[in-house]
Parts: C-alpha cells; sequence; structure tokens
C-alpha cells in the first residue's frame, strides 16, 4: 500500500519554511567590495584636474587664448586627464560590471534643460562692443600695432572677469583688428528674423 502524501498546514497557508534561511542570497544585491581602488582612481584625477587648473592660469597669462588651446602642457595634461577618466571607469566597470558615464559635458542652463540643441531665447543675449582707433606715436617705440591685440586681449580677460563677477554670464568675446568679431549664432538669428519679414 502506497502512503498518501503528507501536507504540511503551514506551507498551504503559505507560511515560509523556517529551515529555508534566505539570507545569504545575493539575488539583487552587490556583494562587498573594497573601493580603494577606486577612490586611489578619483583622488588621482582630482590632483591631476588642480594640475591642469594652475597650469592653464599660468599659461593663459604669458599666451593669447587661441595660443593657451595648443600649448603643449595644456595638451599633456588634458590627455592625462583623459587617461585617468579611462582608468576610472574601467574601475568602476571590473568591481561592479557598471559602465560610468564620466565625461559627458552638461550644462543645466535654463535654455537647455530640454533640449541641449536649441538655440537661447534672444532676450536673453545681446552684442556689446568697444572701438580704438590706434596709431604708433611719433619717435621711437618698443611696440608695433600687432601688439595692440594682445594688450586688449589681456583688457578683455578683466572685463570678462569684472561681468562675471557682476552677475553676468559672457557666452563669447574676441579681440578683433579692423572691426567687430562676427558672432555667428547671434548673425544666423538677425538673418533668419530678416527671412521671416
Amino acid at each position: 500500500m502506497i502512503p498518501e502524501p503528507q501536507h504540511d498546514p503551514d506551507e498551504a497557508a503559505g507560511v515560509p519554511d523556517p529551515d529555508l534561511d534566505r539570507s545569504d542570497s545575493t539575488i539583487g544585491r552587490t556583494p562587498a567590495v573594497d573601493g580603494t581602488s577606486m577612490h586611489d582612481a578619483v583622488d588621482a584625477l582630482a590632483t591631476a584636474l588642480h594640475g591642469y587648473v594652475d597650469t592653464v592660469i599660468g599659461v593663459r597669462t604669458e599666451f593669447n587664448a587661441h595660443d593657451a588651446d595648443e600649448d603643449p602642457r595644456v595638451l599633456a595634461l588634458e590627455s592625462r586627464i583623459g587617461a585617468l577618466n579611462g582608468a576610472l571607469y574601467d574601475e568602476i566597470h571590473r568591481l561592479l560590471g557598471l559602465h560610468p558615464d564620466l565625461t559627458t559635458l552638461a550644462w543645466t542652463n535654463r535654455w537647455t534643460q530640454d533640449d541641449p540643441d536649441a538655440p537661447r531665447p534672444q532676450a536673453d543675449l545681446d552684442t556689446f562692443s568697444l572701438g580704438f582707433v590706434v596709431s604708433p606715436t611719433a619717435g621711437p617705440t618698443g611696440s608695433t600695432l600687432d601688439a595692440v591685440l594682445e594688450l586688449l586681449d589681456a583688457g578683455g580677460e578683466a572685463l570678462v572677469a569684472q561681468l562675471t563677477g557682476a552677475g553676468f554670464e559672457v557666452l563669447e568675446w574676441a579681440t578683433t583688428r579692423g572691426g567687430p568679431a562676427p558672432f555667428d549664432d547671434l548673425e544666423d538669428d538677425d538673418e533668419d528674423e530678416e527671412d521671416d519679414e
């Protein structure tokens, strides 16, 4: 005679079996990870970024913005920072399996929240210019008219700092010779307005 299967009334009532210990389950949870190497990678990256800032400040006092952008010291540090970003990515991926997006540039200004490529509202922008008519002085001089651009460039940096300190954001600025600088975004907006008329 075949014995009938025994039914546990607790099981039928949905009461969990106390003999089944699920405390060691790692489903949906990350096992303990030593984050030392990730923190070390962050520290190395932070040190490089501080060094970059110090370097570009020093380089910019020597050269105009374009030349500073191409300075070998700046390029070398930018390459190093890129490599350190890669090292941090690799550590996070190696230890946690994640694919961190650590190098995306994002601006959260109100005109970019919905569409980063959307044009800024024209009401928020305006163009201001300073004009100088410059001539060499009579008699011996150590400077030529070519030196004017460097002097104006240095003055432009000082004005940008003053405007920023006063609560404005300077989106573009340029030093030019022979006429005001063309700013493509504003010119395109003006042309669009003329086409609509």
